[in-house]
Formats: structure tokens, C-alpha cells, sequence
């Protein structure tokens, strides 16, 4: 059932939509946070060039979380063309603004946030709104 599922996101993605399925290969780490995020945020990409991307931009991962910086140079890497904000905001903020596709980065913790919204095993986050954002990614 799992397949089909990811078929159909799959085929969903190529089309221009969100993934309706959480990733398969990320995530399963204890600081996959990163690669989850773009897995949402920038669904045109393929799990395993997330992984090698991060694999290749980051100095602790697969070991250590990923930093700002090294997620940028990741993004940069791949070709994914965003816009960077290092204003610090509340949580609350940034959904009301509701971005199309956003990945920010909490408290030692990558979100991804979609049409202001949090998505993945991240939406419990949403009884958190007045937790800090360092930084946030808007992707076109």
C-alpha cells in the first residue's frame, strides 16, 4: 500500500502539487530535520539528491545536526532558488503569513511550512506559536 501511495505522490509532485506521503529514505535519523524540511519545502527533489546534498555541504551530518549555513550552501548547490531572512520571528508570524513553501529553522530543529501551515511529524508544533524562528527559507 506503501508503494502505491508513493506512486501517486510521485505522479502528484511531477504535476506541480505538494507530497501527500512523508519521505522514505529521510528522516529516520536523529538529525534528518534538515533533509525533511526540503523534502517538503521543495518537493521537485528527489530524496536521495537531498541526502547527497547534505552529505557533501555538511561538516557533522549524518552525526551532528545540519547549521544554517550549511543548509543554504546545500540549497545553493542544488540549484534551488530561495529567499533567505535572518530576522528573528515568532512562529506564529511566519504562518500567519502564510507562505506557499517555507522551511525555518527553530531551536536546533529545521520546519518545513506549507500554504502556513507546519507538515510532517512537525504539526504538533503548531500548539507552539510563540517559539522562535532564526531564520527561514521562502522557495519560488
Amino acid at each position: 500500500m506503501r508503494k502505491i501511495h508513493k506512486t501517486i505522490d510521485q505522479f502528484l509532485v511531477r504535476l506541480g502539487c505538494n507530497h501527500v506521503v512523508g519521505p522514505t529514505e529521510l528522516g529516520r535519523g536523529p538529525h534528518d530535520c534538515a533533509l525533511t524540511s526540503m523534502y517538503w519545502a521543495v518537493p521537485k527533489l528527489q530524496e536521495v539528491r537531498i541526502s547527497e546534498a547534505i552529505g557533501y555541504c555538511s561538516e557533522n551530518w549524518p552525526f551532528g545536526g545540519v547549521t544554517n549555513k550549511e543548509f543554504a550552501i546545500a540549497l545553493k548547490y542544488l540549484g534551488i532558488k530561495s529567499t533567505y531572512c535572518d530576522r528573528e520571528e515568532s512562529l506564529e508570524e511566519i504562518l500567519k503569513r502564510r507562505p506557499a513553501r517555507c522551511a525555518a529553522l527553530l531551536y536546533g530543529h529545521f520546519v518545513a511550512i506549507l500554504k502556513g501551515k507546519l507538515v510532517g511529524n512537525d504539526r504538533h508544533l503548531m500548539r507552539q506559536p510563540n517559539a522562535t524562528v532564526y531564520c527561514h527559507w521562502t522557495f519560488h
